[in-house]
């Protein structure tokens, strides 16, 4: 990604078997699933002028919730 270009490739090891509907249904599923996972760090690169690297650093982990205090005894 350093040099702006994007590939994807979806593939499927089927040595010795039959190419039937569900294993093709099964991979093109696989790749719309993995692209829409991507879509939102490939549009901030394209339209927020963002660089590739810093769209996929991991977000931080949301800080644990503090427990509710229902009530207090005196």
């Amino acid at each position: 990604h350093a040099d702006g270009e994007i590939r994807f490739r979806t593939s499927l090891a089927i040595a010795g078997a039959d190419i039937t509907p569900d294993i093709i249904a099964h991979l093109i599923h696989s790749n719309l699933y993995i692209v829409d996972e991507r879509l939102s760090q490939i549009l901030a690169v394209l339209y927020s002028h963002k660089s590739p690297a810093s769209v996929l650093q991991p977000k931080p982990a949301p800080p644990a919730p503090q427990p509710v205090k229902r009530f207090e005894l005196n």
